[in-house]
């Protein structure tokens, strides 16, 4: 079975100015795509 076609557009997010034009560009892939979007957003909490 193939699932590609139905698979979210995925990007990161870091919070810097590069990272929100990151979110912008997937929105709009996701959007004209008819996907799901998913941001991804990692930390290292602190020991």
């Amino acid at each position: 079975m193939d699932t590609s076609a139905a698979a979210p557009v995925v990007v990161g997010v870091d919070g810097s100015a590069a990272g929100l034009t990151a979110v912008r560009m997937a929105a709009r892939e996701a959007a004209l795509r008819r996907r799901p979007l998913r941001l991804v957003h990692a930390l290292i909490w602190p020991e």
